[in-house]
């Protein structure tokens, strides 16, 4: 850190290094899943150094090579977490996973974060449908409050929420947690469970 308390940019290399080792450490997906819920490490470019994420992040090239299309069920909810700035990145990614966007959900922060041109507020997840897999229920709305916790981390009502809505099998990828009911997959969990 620095003298003023914040994380300086070498501590920010040697963790995005070490969740990067930790990245390659997790193993291949199998299975197929009803509903999938993925927050994609965007690679953040054009953003300041001391405003990236410490961990490892991914080229959009690296996210159209997932085989999440491979990991979906023929009738399947897809919730797709994205930035303001990476909204165009998300649509191609839920294009080339073979999911018709349907939504948009936002995550309305009781405080502000960072931002270029306005300081960020909000967050979104886009829905996607293959197949012709309604929802469980009727009665959901578009947006939803929460407070934030760590970087990253989504609150859970969002989880209860897609509980409600979707079916299970449930898959969380990219997940920062492990939650009863969900097969979770990606860097910030060393494998499957």
């Amino acid at each position: 850190m620095d003298r003023n308390g914040r994380i300086d940019a070498a501590y920010r290399k040697l963790q995005r290094m070490k969740d990067e080792e930790h990245r390659l450490a997790v193993k291949p997906l199998r299975g197929k899943f009803r509903t999938l819920c993925i927050d994609p490490p965007w690679a953040y470019s054009g953003v300041p150094e001391k405003a990236r994420p410490t961990y490892a992040t991914m080229s959009q090239k690296e996210l159209l090579a997932l085989p999440v299309g491979s990991w979906a069920e023929e009738e399947a909810h897809l919730y797709l977490w994205t930035t303001n700035a990476d909204l165009p990145d998300a649509f191609e990614l839920m294009e080339r996973w073979k999911f018709k966007y349907i939504t948009t959900l936002t995550w309305i922060k009781p405080t502000f974060g960072l931002g270029s041109y306005f300081r960020t507020s909000t967050e979104h997840v886009l829905f996607g449908v293959r197949g012709r897999l309604l929802t469980r229920v009727r009665n959901i709305g578009t947006h939803f409050t929460a407070s934030k916790t760590y970087h990253s981390a989504k609150p859970d009502v969002f989880y209860q929420m897609v509980e409600r809505t979707s079916y299970p099998p449930y898959l969380d990828v990219f997940a920062r947690k492990r939650r009863p009911g969900w097969t979770v997959w990606g860097n910030g969990i060393a494998e499957a469970a």
